[in-house]
């Protein structure tokens, strides 16, 4: 089998991995050595796209509360949604693995881009799954955010695995990194803002 072919059974196995074996699952991670394109294209952009389509599937279906009450996208504001959560979702990993790499040697740390990139796909599995959740917003919604929640201690925990930061220095670094993350994300939102505002439909 290709390394890049997208494979169902091993995406839902290393969702099960991550989730269930946080601690445990790094192992296994670092030592298979996989590019960020085979990532990006085995794991990372499928578990993204179902992701996205659960989440708009529970908007349309469902609708979301709002000031004025419950409102719906119109299908054609949830597709050019999706399509831009795709766009930023698939993006920032590459960025931010760039930044790692970059700022790790600051805190002793050791991370080459593939690794950093591998770092945080792997670690945003639960939120993603969490996210999938949301096809039904009752009650994915807010397990989705115990899974966001959930996603920041995986992560935590790959950093002696992938990034080789030492003990004193996982907490700073964590901090930092989590800093830069809201900053990125931040300047993305407002740059994306203009492609994100929807048509809605009264309910």
């Amino acid at each position: 089998m290709s390394t890049n072919t997208i494979c169902p059974n091993l995406i839902i196995n290393r969702i099960k991995l991550v989730i269930t074996s946080p601690v445990q699952c790094w192992t296994t991670i670092s030592s298979e050595n996989k590019t960020a394109k085979e990532l990006f294209i085995t794991l990372a952009l499928p578990t993204l796209v179902v992701a996205t389509i659960c989440s708009q599937l529970g908007l349309l279906i469902f609708g979301q509360p709002g000031l004025l009450g419950q409102w719906r996208p119109s299908l054609s504001g949830s597709l050019s949604q999706g399509v831009v959560q795709i766009i930023i979702g698939a993006a920032m990993p590459f960025a931010l693995a760039w930044l790692i790499e970059k700022l790790a040697p600051f805190f002793q740390g050791k991370a080459n881009y593939d690794r950093a990139y591998s770092w945080i796909i792997h670690a945003s599995l639960p939120q993603l799954c969490g996210t999938m959740l949301t096809i039904f917003p009752p009650i994915g919604a807010p397990l989705s955010i115990l899974f966001s929640i959930y996603a920041l201690y995986v992560l935590y925990k790959g950093l002696p695995s992938m990034l080789e930061i030492p003990v004193t220095q996982r907490i700073p670094f964590f901090i930092t990194y989590l800093v830069v993350v809201l900053l990125v994300f931040v300047g993305v939102l407002i740059l994306a803002a203009p492609f994100m505002i929807q048509t809605t439909l009264p309910t």
